[in-house]
């Protein structure tokens, strides 16, 4: 009993000293939180994104369209001979800028030399044939006159004969005679009139030959010039198909020539513009395109007459300047922007105001607000930026039109317009970051 009671004395005394120790922390615990500071409950935050907005203006302008084409011209030779030869020399180089009539390439000249020569002899020949012939129209003229002078005295004699053999002072035979010598004469005088009467046609004939060789002469004279090569128009080679020492056909084709100063761009477009640009040429409306990174102007010519097989667009016909030739080659596929005629009122909008290829969004009361549209085309701004082109009539007056590119951007979402400073809060502790918000603690 008397240990039992000793035990529970030191079991007593030990949950004093706990009990104190656990009133002590206790009492320190309390005392840390009552000194501790106080926090403000967690306040939810509405981000708010910093953003750029532009006051679009209304006006005529005149839309654009990236387009392709195909540099060609119309005056663009292929070259050839009319005659089998051998190539002598080339002078000109592939690429080469000549001017008209520049010696291109020279031919074997020996055989068409020799040809003209001969033609130079047949034609000298014709001409003293022709003067010879007027020399012996003088002589027979002459014989005739004799020849008429000759009858007229047969023919006076017979008459006398006749006569006298009535009075029978002559012989039947002396007169038949003399009789059988005028008609011989009268027979050599019809023949030398119908030679005389003759003479234009004789004439006529030979100076036909004279023409005949002069010409053949002239026809030569070309086939030998023919054995140079000349450019029949300032431009460019295009093409060259020949080398010293080949042997050349008649109509083979031995380079190609093209008037750089010429050009023409060839640009399918599609159906939907048909209507516009064939109104624009009738109306004399000019309607241009710029062309590759230079922006060189060219001027609508004309539609093509001929719709190509699986296409749905025409193709359109632009003229480029003269000093385009400097900088493109016949053929180049080059990249354009297409004028067309002012269109509107509209305005025009950055590229990334479009969202979705037609949604833009207003920025209303520090909030967006999205609106639909239907772009009209595009066009580049003085500064080579590209644009969208929006009908004017949707947008209201005096609106401003969101210009940065918001991923998030959707009707109702708060923003701040940079340069617009501090906008009213859209809720206690309203967090206005960059256009990437910054989410709250």
């Amino acid at each position: 009993m008397k240990l039992e009671l000793q035990l529970s004395r030191l079991l007593q005394a030990k949950n004093r000293r706990f009990a104190l120790v656990a009133l002590a922390g206790m009492l320190s615990t309390a005392g840390l939180m009552a000194t501790a500071p106080k926090h403000e409950p967690p306040v939810n935050r509405e981000k708010v994104w910093t953003v750029t907005a532009i006051s679009p203006q209304a006006e005529y302008i005149s839309p654009e369209l990236q387009l392709f084409g195909r540099i060609e011209t119309p005056r663009h030779a292929q070259i050839g001979v009319a005659l089998e030869s051998r190539v002598l020399t080339v002078y000109a180089n592939e690429g080469q800028a000549v001017a008209a009539g520049e010696l291109l390439l020279a031919l074997d000249d020996e055989e068409q030399a020799l040809q003209l020569r001969q033609r130079v002899a047949d034609r000298i020949e014709a001409e003293a044939a022709v003067a010879a012939l007027q020399t012996d129209f003088a002589s027979e003229r002459t014989v005739l006159e004799q020849q008429q002078t000759l009858l007229d005295l047969t023919r006076s004699r017979v008459e006398r004969l006749r006569t006298l053999h009535a009075r029978n002072l002559v012989a039947t035979e002396q007169l038949e005679g003399l009789q059988r010598e005028a008609a011989s004469q009268q027979i050599e005088f019809a023949r030398q009139q119908a030679l005389v009467a003759k003479q234009p046609q004789r004439l006529a004939s030979a100076q036909a030959r004279l023409e005949g060789a002069a010409a053949r002469e002239e026809d030569q004279r070309r086939s030998l010039e023919q054995t140079r090569v000349r450019a029949p128009f300032a431009g460019r080679v295009a093409r060259l198909q020949a080398a010293p020492g080949d042997r050349v056909r008649p109509g083979q084709t031995l380079l190609a020539l093209y008037d750089d100063r010429a050009l023409q761009l060839r640009v399918p477009v599609p159906g939907s513009l048909a209507g516009t640009l064939k109104q624009a040429l009738t109306a004399g409306t000019v309607v241009e395109a710029f062309v590759g990174e230079q922006q060189i102007p060219a001027r609508l010519l004309q539609l093509a007459s001929e719709v190509g097989q699986g296409s749905t667009g025409l193709e359109a016909i632009f003229a480029l300047p003269a000093s385009a030739g400097t900088s493109h080659e016949l053929g180049r596929a080059v990249d354009l922007y297409l004028r067309l005629p002012a269109t509107g009122p509209a305005v025009a909008l950055p590229l990334q105001s479009l969202y979705g290829q037609k949604r833009i969004y207003l920025v209303e009361d520090a909030r967006l607000r999205g609106l639909e549209v239907s772009p009209l085309g595009t066009r580049r701004n003085a500064l080579g930026e590209l644009e969208v082109l929006v009908d004017a009539a949707a947008i209201p007056a005096n609106s401003r039109v969101l210009t940065s590119d918001l991923p998030q951007a959707s009707s109702g979402l708060p923003v701040e317009v940079l340069g617009d400073g501090a906008i009213a809060d859209t809720g206690p502790g309203a967090d206005r970051t960059g256009t990437r918000p910054v989410n709250s603690a």
